[in-house]
């Protein structure tokens, strides 16, 4: 019964499964901006430090992103889709060490981009609406699977 509720929430959040994202991102550089307050040191140059951290892990997993779309099956499910698709599940490449490595680039973007942030709480709610929301929209996945 968990199962089924949770698969009708990820159906939900499926189409915008990659939005929240750019919301992100464009949060993040709006905040640097804004406060010119990069990191929460009081050293310029630990801040100026914590900002590239920040981008460097947003970037890094965002060429993940890129490199394991080169391993995605021809027909299955991109961001314009309203519903999963896919004649078969994938489990070659980096599939087949991790289930979704396209999610695991989206967390790790939306880690680098929040770090920028320098908030802990905004950090943490930020990071628990992602993983929460992907384990919605991979129980709908495994359902769409499985029939």
């Amino acid at each position: 019964m968990y199962h089924k509720e949770l698969a009708r929430s990820g159906k939900a959040l499926f189409v915008i499964r990659g939005a929240y994202i750019y919301v992100v991102i464009a949060g993040s550089i709006l905040i640097a901006w804004t406060t010119r307050d990069a990191g929460p040191f009081a050293s310029a140059t630990a801040d100026c430090l914590w900002l590239w951290a920040g981008f460097a892990v947003a970037m890094a997993a965002a060429i993940w992103r890129i490199v394991i779309g080169g391993y995605a099956a021809l027909g299955t499910s991109g961001n314009a889709k309203k519903e999963a698709v896919a004649a078969e599940l994938n489990t070659t490449g980096p599939y087949s060490v991790v289930r979704n490595p396209l999610y695991v680039g989206n967390l790790l973007i939306l880690a680098g981009m929040v770090l920028i942030w320098h908030n802990w709480v905004v950090y943490a709610v930020a990071t628990l609406f992602g993983i929460s929301s992907y384990i919605a929209i991979v129980a709908a996945e495994e359902d769409f699977l499985l029939d």
